[in-house]
Parts: C-alpha cells; sequence; structure tokens
C-alpha cells in the first residue's frame, strides 16, 4: 500500500523548491518542476530507507507548523491559485 506524503513546491527565481511536510530533511531544488518532484520522491525513499520513524516523522501539528512558517518565510501573497502564498500542494505517494 502507498503512503501519501505532501510536497509544497513553488519557483523562484528560475528555480523550483520544495519539501516534504511530514518528514524532517527532505528540501530540494531543481530547475524544473518535474525534476523537483523526481527528486523529492527519492530523497524521501533514501530517508524513510535508513532512518527509524521516529526519527524523520513530524507530528501533524510539528507539520502545520513547518508549513505556516516556511510559508511565512518563502511565501508570496496571492502569486497562485494553489496556496494563499504561492505554494502548489502536492501528494507524493511511496
Amino acid at each position: 500500500m502507498l503512503q501519501p506524503y505532501t510536497a509544497l513546491i513553488r519557483q523562484s527565481e528560475g528555480w523550483w523548491i520544495g519539501w516534504i511536510l511530514e518528514v524532517r530533511g527532505v528540501t530540494c531544488q531543481e530547475r524544473t518542476r518535474d525534476e523537483l518532484l523526481d527528486t523529492l520522491g527519492i530523497t524521501l525513499c533514501e530517508i524513510l530507507e535508513y532512518e527509524t520513524p521516529e526519527e524523520y516523522r513530524r507530528t501533524e501539528s510539528e507539520a502545520e507548523k513547518v508549513k505556516f512558517f516556511d510559508i511565512l518565510e518563502f511565501g508570496t501573497q496571492g502569486a497562485s491559485h494553489c496556496t494563499e502564498n504561492g505554494f502548489e500542494e502536492v501528494k507524493i505517494a511511496i
């Protein structure tokens, strides 16, 4: 059974940046959206393969806190139809 994870992604200054909300340490940057999603999936798999669940998994409240603060830091008000601060939420299932 595939486990869904939430990626927050956006384009910034010619690069696509993104991270996985539920897992610490999965942050990537690529030139294209497709490359970013591929890299996020690969990085997520590598972390899940080598770490125990207690080491990497954020609680739901931690993930929401990260989402809030990261959007405030990197977001641009009204830049996207997906979130109010310009991020697209993408589900990645592995």
